[in-house]
């Protein structure tokens, strides 16, 4: 097996996932949650926006504190690309100052999808395959509304098109809305 394609097989069902699962569960939620996890691990992450591109450099990070190699090879998962921006979150409201942990933050990411219902008891009898694919659609095609509602911020109020703001931008505003900073 060539290197390119055993670090594939890795990333998509080997330790890395297993380490990058890891990393979101939070222990204390009785609920299972692989079968979603396993969705948008296999679907791949791609941008529209100018600049969104750096949330897939936020992966790269995630990986190489991994694996000890460099690689562009393989594609960004959906799933990699969510957790990457909750670390962003993490980093930017410290859990030390009263923030949430990269784990708190992707499950916040995840209900803000409304993805937070397919719980392994639930995917198929929700008609989890399908409905969770129309979300990730909407997601990266920006076919949510221009308040954010049906993406990964959704705001109360803006003057921004969230439709047409790159993620960071969106990230920041509603950090803005919804927590406080303090001075």
């Amino acid at each position: 097996m060539s290197g390119v394609k055993k670090m594939y097989e890795n990333i998509r069902t080997g330790e890395y996932y297993r380490w990058i699962i890891d990393n979101i569960t939070i222990k204390s939620d009785p609920k299972s949650y692989l079968l979603l996890l396993k969705t948008l691990h296999s679907k791949e992450y791609f941008w529209i926006i100018p600049n969104d591109d750096n949330r897939a450099a936020d992966v790269r990070i995630i990986r190489d504190d991994f694996f000890d190699v460099e690689f562009d090879e393989i594609p960004i998962s959906i799933l990699e690309f969510i957790i990457g921006v909750a670390g962003r979150c993490e980093d930017i409201l410290n859990k030390e100052e009263g923030g949430k942990s990269q784990a708190e933050w992707f499950w916040e990411l995840i209900t803000n999808l409304k993805l937070d219902v397919y719980d392994d008891e639930n995917y198929y009898d929700l008609f989890g395959p399908t409905n969770i694919d129309n979300i990730l659609v909407k997601l990266l095609n920006r076919i949510y509304d221009e308040k954010g509602q049906g993406g990964l911020f959704p705001l109360k109020k803006t003057k921004k098109d969230q439709r047409l703001v790159e993620v960071w931008y969106q990230m920041s505003e509603y950090m803005l809305e919804n927590y406080h900073f303090n001075d």
